[in-house]
């Protein structure tokens, strides 16, 4: 008996980990590669603080709630693999704000860069679940020095790849930081 309920939390445990938020994805979106990464990578939500005292907040998003666009979240799927393979997450934020990898990390436990150290300076591919464009920076601030204009994508199945719209493509390559959408 001991067994089975080991056996049963490790299985829940395990399940509980492998299941996203069930966001709404425009139809450009369904019918792409990345659709699968949204539905099966970990998802993760910044609530930003609306005022300085306001703490910022990161979350897991419960599994059996809907994300639609009426939220107010723009979620971003990257992943380290071209091609919308592992490791992904999908990471989601409110419009305008810009974020980062390490405004993702927990800020308590064994491991508090697990996100930055994951995903900083290490992703190959990219898409929004609204199909608009987000801005991606190589630094954190989103530019605030004026030194990176950044890259304007939606989708990008390899980043590694340059785009006719913007040759400057694979310079985000494994190369980027922050974002705003």
């Amino acid at each position: 008996m001991k067994y089975t309920s080991t056996a049963f939390a490790v299985l829940a445990a395990a399940a509980a980990g492998v299941q996203a938020a069930n966001i709404q994805l425009v139809g450009k979106v369904m019918n792409s590669a990345a659709k699968e990464g949204f539905e099966k990578s970990r998802t993760l939500v910044y609530a930003g603080g609306k005022t300085k005292r306001d703490a910022p907040k990161v979350y897991e998003p419960d599994p059996n709630r809907d994300y639609t666009l009426e939220d107010g979240y723009i979620f971003v799927l990257q992943c380290t693999t071209a091609g919308f393979r592992p490791e992904c997450i999908s990471f989601g934020s409110e419009p305008g704000k810009c974020v980062s990898y390490f405004d993702f990390d927990p800020k308590k436990g064994d491991d508090p860069t697990s996100i930055s150290d994951m995903f900083n300076h290490n992703v190959s591919s990219i898409s929004t679940n609204t199909g608009g464009a987000c801005q991606f920076y190589h630094y954190t601030g989103c530019d605030e020095k004026g030194d990176d204009r950044g890259l304007s994508s939606s989708y990008n199945y390899n980043l590694n790849v340059t785009l006719p719209e913007d040759d400057r493509t694979a310079e985000y390559f494994k190369n980027i930081t922050s974002w705003r959408c």
